[in-house]
Formats: structure tokens, sequence, C-alpha cells
């Protein structure tokens, strides 16, 4: 059985951090039956001074079968522990989740590219994407400029889940050994019964799951129910971590505005395991992001019946077409506007039929047989 030996800044139980902690987690639940996993990780969650309760750091633990744990204390990151665990850890490919962090993705790929006949492979989780080089771009375009001139990526094949991923790297000329476009795993779950939302027309339920930040525009959203006029009631409630504490005081500053027939709740996190008990309670996800390289929140509203409300920004495209909510325009909010009333004056019949599509379209896709032997060939 091959090792595959993971650096990642947060994994489970962590889940402020979300997608690339759920890409991670459902690799390794849909993998471990042919690779045995050794992660390594912090021992504190995203955004989070306080270690984990009841996890013992600096040592491998098992956390389940072929899927073992490393969850490094702040004192212990250091280029000589990092360089240790690698030198120590047998494996048989190297996994890197993302591009910018010192001790997780840095130093790790410096340790590895001078490692003969090492194969190790780059997730950049969407940190090469046009919307994130916007924030500290001078740093950024200084550091692949860097990359380009002493061929930092030429040994690293890269694991790229959207088009525009793939497109973005190659745009980015670091000529990387190799691409591979495989898009991430979806969650594993438990048998499960849908308690299905009831609709009365003249009455939304919209819910945003995802960080507080300019990256998932909750701004844009907060503003899309300001600026236009409803006929009927919403109830929007949003759960994330709050990323920027001045971006976030702008929110509050829309959401004092808003007139009586909208009310907007802020409920904080939520664990990764509760968010598709919580997606029933909604009619449907409201997530306008600047971009999403994959999107898990969007499929998980999928697999609970939750159609969404989502921009063009992101893989998961033609919803209108294909009956399972809207995809649109950022620069056309009308449109959000226009969606937003349609959903409110939905029917029970209406609403349900829709619901229907989206659990329909996601059990096709986690059905996916090929998406495993894909994996496989990337990972050897």
């Amino acid at each position: 059985m091959k090792k595959i030996l993971v650096f990642i800044d947060w994994y489970k139980p962590g889940f402020r951090a979300g997608g690339p902690i759920r890409s991670m987690v459902n690799m390794v639940g849909h993998l471990s039956d042919k690779y045995e996993f050794y992660i390594v990780t912090r021992n504190s969650d995203f955004m989070e001074k306080n270690p984990y309760l009841d996890v013992e750091p600096n040592k491998w633990i098992k956390l389940s079968e072929n899927e073992n744990v490393y969850y490094i204390s702040n004192e212990n990151l250091s280029l000589s522990n990092i360089k240790k665990l690698i030198h120590t850890t047998p494996f048989d490919v190297a996994y890197l989740n993302g591009v910018y962090s010192f001790y997780f993705s840095i130093l790790p790929l410096l340790i590895l590219r001078k490692i003969e006949n090492c194969h190790f492979i780059v997730a950049p989780r969407g940190m090469f994407s046009v919307q994130t080089f916007k924030a500290k771009v001078l740093k950024k375009r200084t550091g692949i400029l860097i990359a380009r001139l002493i061929g930092l990526y030429k040994k690293a094949v890269f694991h790229t889940t959207s088009p525009n991923e793939k497109s973005d790297i190659e745009n980015l000329r670091i000529n990387p050994k190799n691409i591979y476009l495989i898009t991430n795993f979806p969650p594993i779950l438990k048998e499960h019964q849908l308690q299905k939302i009831e609709k009365k027309k003249g009455e939304l339920k919209l819910v945003s799951i995802a960080r507080i930040s300019n990256e998932k525009n909750t701004l844009f959203a907060l503003q899309c129910l300001h600026n236009f006029s409803y006929t009927g009631s919403i109830i929007f409630d949003i759960y994330g971590s709050i990323y920027q504490k001045e971006y976030w005081d702008q929110c509050l500053e829309v959401i004092s505005k808003l007139p009586i027939n909208i009310k907007v709740n802020y409920l904080k996190e939520i664990d990764n395991n509760q968010i598709f008990s919580l997606l029933q309670k909604y009619h449907f996800l409201f997530m306008p992001s600047l971009g999403e390289n994959f999107g898990h929140s969007i499929l998980e509203s999928f697999i609970a019946g939750c159609p969404v409300i989502i921009s063009d920004k992101t893989p998961w495209r033609n919803l209108v077409q294909m009956g399972l909510g809207w995809d649109l325009d950022l620069n056309h909010p009308e449109t959000f506007a226009n969606a937003i009333q349609e959903a409110i004056d939905q029917n029970e019949n209406a609403y349900q039929n829709l619901s229907k599509n989206t659990q329909k379209y996601a059990n096709q896709f986690i059905d996916n047989k090929e998406l495993k032997s894909e994996y496989y060939q990337m990972l050897g």
C-alpha cells in the first residue's frame, strides 16, 4: 500500500478554514482503502489561538484505518522539525495543500525538490486565482517572478479542480512538471433521510455558509437585499468566521438599514459535520462569491435538496437550465434581485420540484466511478 505524506495548515477536527479541510477529509475518506495517509497539520483551528482539546501534539496519532495525523504545535514549527518529519516519515508521494503557507507549503516544497526522484503534488486550492491576487498583489507577483526564475515548481505536479484554476496556473508560466485537472471528491454521507422544508409563497429562508470575507462577497449579498425592494418576507442566516473585522463592520451597517420584511442573523461558525442537516432547514443557499475552485457548500447544498443562488465564478454553471437554482453575473446585481423575488414567489409544488432536481443532480455527481481512477493516475 502506497503512503501519502500530506501537509495542510488545518485539518479535522478543525473546520473554520472551510473548503481545503473538506477537500482533504473527503479525499482521505475515498482513497484510504488504497493509500495510507500521513497528515502533518497545526494543532489549532484557523484563526484560533487555543489548541484542540484532547489532541496530543507532536506525535503521530491514528484517527482511522490508514489515516495518521501529526498535530504540530506552534512552538515546534521550525525548519529543522519540518525537515525531520519529511526525512523520517516513509512516503511514496507528498501532497501539499496551498502555496503561501511558510511551514506547510513553502518549506516542504523547498525540501522535497532537493530529494532525488521525489514525487510531490501541489494543490493550490484556488490560491493562484485572479481574485486572490488582488490581495497583497505586489508580494504575490514578486513570489511568482522568483518562482519562475529559480524553477521552483519544475519538479512539481499540480492538482487543479476546475478549468479556470488550471488556466490560471498556465498563465503564470511557472512551468510545473504536469498539471492534472481532477475535481474534488464529494463528502461520504451515511444513510440519510431528508427533512424537506415547507415552502410558502411570499416567504423565503436563505443561508450562507462561508467565512465573512471579501472573497466570499458577503457584503454584496447584503447589498442585494438592501438595494432592491421585495414583495414578501426574507430571512437570511449567515454562518462563518469573521475574517476581517472592518469588512464585517461594513456588513453590519447594511444590515442595520434593511427594511422590516428582511431579517438577517449572524450565527457564527458551524462544524462541518452539521452542515448537511443545517442546509435542510433553508430554501436556498445564497453565496455570490468572487470565485470558487470547487465550492463544497454548493455541492452539499445540492445533496441536501437545497437549490442555490450563486455567482457565475464557480465550476457550477448553467443552473437555471438544469433546474438547480441560479448562477449569475456579479456585474448585474439586479439579476440576483430578480432571482430572489422569483424564489419568494415560489409555492410548495414549484419549490419541491427544484429541490428534487438538486438531489438527482448531486446523486449523479457522487456516483462518478471514474473519479477514483483519475486520482489513482495522479498519485501513482
